[in-house]
């Protein structure tokens, strides 16, 4: 709109300033002719020159204000032209920067897919690890869904670097158009000089016609009444030029109007700048994230290693030596629970001392800013009697594969029927050492010293006594029957 208003006023000023040529050149010749021909008054006619040379005076000042207005208007023009170069510099640089920030955002998507894709596998292959890690279960699903958040972040900055895309190419299409305006007004201004040469040509005739009516009186008198047609003309111009201003007006403050639209997209532009910075301090916080998580995620890379169990028959029934497992061996200290199941070698306070031994965690100290642990054996009544440091602790239990190693079964039965035979011979053993401890300290009172018995009670102690002996000697032999079992199994 403004630069249309700056066009229609340019050609006002030109047919403005031929008018004014014309209405110039006939009172002259008016006067003239008046003066040569009718005899008008000196003074008169003094008066009426003066006036001329006024209105001449007038249309000088006019003639620069618009040249003044049309390089005003030129300048602005070109002015606007370099700041919308400008504009258009800068939204190209930013567009490449969008671009660019764009594909890092794709390939960060790229990057947390994989690092999701390796966490679901990893979860997947070991879920025993997982069910023991709840909560470190519960941070990673944390960290997904800030990362989800940042994601969906930085879909909507780049839904908003789209919109100003939009923009600049609006903005370029604007600038098509003031370029197309500003060729219009050239044309305009090139017709407006054509227009001035030939107002130049028709004051060359109307010199002519001067001379023609210092001859022609009639003429003259005609030429007056044409000044009064031309002076109606002249008031409707005026109007016609104050409208012409107020128009310009209008479009001046659309120009304003289209200045201030600039300013804004300016600061838009700013704000933007600035949401870009916060967003790439969000893709350094993000990659910071990444890097802690892969740091977390690097103890969880599992090392570990696949043997079978000694047929000691001390995890029976539960684990026997037909079965194999899996072991974790980088493992923390702090992920040792009750329960669990690790391989250790025995420490010197242990009432074991061959290894390695895979017991069962029945205990867990913090001391001395160290965790150490109490374990048993499934099939035994006690402890092993010791307090294991971590350091003591091979690996502990994180997958079992029951009967995959059938060829132990024959070792596994003789092993458990001495054990069973050995078990059934202490007992007895027990029992037979229980009822003569009873029967001694009935006749004798003290378990200790000698007693003098009657035949029938001596005999009776006597026939305990042998019984005693053949149990402890059938344990005996169960005993170390076991003994060579194990140490076969140990083998």
């Amino acid at each position: 709109m403004a630069r249309e208003g700056v066009t229609g006023t340019t050609g006002l000023y030109a047919r403005w300033r031929i008018t004014m040529a014309r209405l110039l050149l006939f009172p002259l010749l008016l006067l003239c002719a008046l003066s040569m021909a009718c005899g008008v008054d000196e003074e008169l006619y003094q008066a009426a020159l003066l006036e001329a040379e006024t209105l001449r005076s007038q249309l000088a000042v006019e003639t620069q204000r618009a040249d003044g207005a049309e390089a005003t208007l030129a300048a602005e023009s070109a002015r606007l032209q370099r700041e919308i170069d400008e504009l258009v510099g800068q939204l190209e640089e930013r567009a490449g920067q969008v671009e660019r920030l764009t594909g890092e955002n794709r390939a960060l998507a790229g990057e947390l897919d994989a690092l999701g894709s390796e966490l679901a596998g990893l979860e997947a292959a070991h879920s025993v690890l997982e069910s023991d890690h709840l909560a470190l279960g519960v941070e990673l699903q944390d960290a997904r869904d800030d990362i989800a958040s940042e994601q969906r972040r930085n879909q909507e900055l780049t839904e908003q670097f789209d919109a100003l895309a939009l923009e600049h190419q609006a903005a370029v299409a604007s600038n098509a158009t003031l370029t197309t305006s500003l060729s219009e007004t050239q044309t305009e201004l090139a017709q407006a000089s054509e227009a001035l040469d030939s107002a130049t040509i028709e004051l060359e005739v109307a010199n002519s016609l001067y001379e023609a009516l210092t001859e022609e009186h009639v003429l003259a008198i005609k030429a007056r009444d044409a000044l009064s047609t031309e002076n109606a003309d002249l008031i409707s111009a005026k109007a016609s030029l104050e409208t012409a201003v107020l128009e310009l007006a209008v479009k001046y403050d659309g120009l304003v109007a289209d200045i201030g639209a600039i300013e804004t997209l300016g600061k838009r532009k700013s704000t933007l700048a600035g949401e870009v910075v916060v967003l790439d301090s969000q893709v350094v916080s993000l990659r910071q994230d990444i890097a802690q998580l892969e740091e977390r995620r690097r103890p969880l890379v599992v090392q570990s290693y696949r043997n079978s169990f000694r047929c000691t028959g001390s995890m029976e029934p539960k684990i026997t030596c037909l079965d194999e497992a899996l072991w974790l061996s980088n493992f923390k200290a702090e992920d040792i629970t009750l329960g669990a199941i690790v391989s250790f070698y025995p420490t010197s306070d242990c009432s074991i001392t061959s290894g390695p031994v895979a017991h069962r965690v029945v205990d867990i100290r913090w001391l001395g800013g160290a965790y150490s642990f109490r374990t048993r054996g499934d099939a035994a009544d006690e402890d092993d009697g010791c307090w294991l440091p971590s350091s003591s602790i091979n690996s502990y239990l994180i997958d079992l594969y029951k009967n995959v190693r059938p060829e132990y079964a024959e070792l596994r039965n003789a092993v458990n029927a001495a054990r069973a035979d050995l078990d059934a011979k202490e007992a007895d053993y027990l029992q037979k050492l229980q009822t003569y401890q009873q029967k001694r300290l009935q006749y004798c009172g003290s378990l200790t010293g000698t007693c003098t018995l009657s035949t029938p009670r001596y005999n009776e102690m006597q026939s305990l006594y042998q019984a005693l002996e053949a149990a402890y000697n059938a344990y005996s032999v169960a005993y170390f029957n076991y003994q060579a079992l194990i140490a076969v199994a140990k083998g």
